[in-house]
């Protein structure tokens, strides 16, 4: 049977709704986990080997190569970095200039 609309099906087609890989139940809209639960996984594999260290050692076994941090590291030095009354003196006179 012929559709009735001359440019084809516009039936309202349904995702399929995948669960949070977290494990919480929740449906994530288009991603893998809700908002902040991957830090959930994160934490998990942290107590798993242990250390910071041990998933470092874990991932650069299983990927074969080096992690290189010098790009980290660039970055890290190149943050201007405030304290909270620097930013609180900013805000409170930002209007008054």
């Amino acid at each position: 049977m012929a559709s009735r609309f001359p440019y084809g099906d516009v039936s309202v087609r349904r995702s399929k709704l995948k669960l949070c890989d977290c494990g919480c139940g929740g449906y994530p809209r288009g991603g893998d986990y809700m908002p902040g639960h991957e830090m959930y996984v994160f934490k998990a594999l942290l107590d798993h080997v242990g250390s910071v260290r041990n998933l470092r050692e874990v991932v650069e076994q299983y990927t074969g190569k080096a992690l290189d941090m010098s790009a980290i590291n660039a970055s890290a030095r190149t943050c201007n970095f405030q304290s909270a009354n620097e930013k609180t003196v900013k805000y409170k006179y930002r209007k008054y200039k």
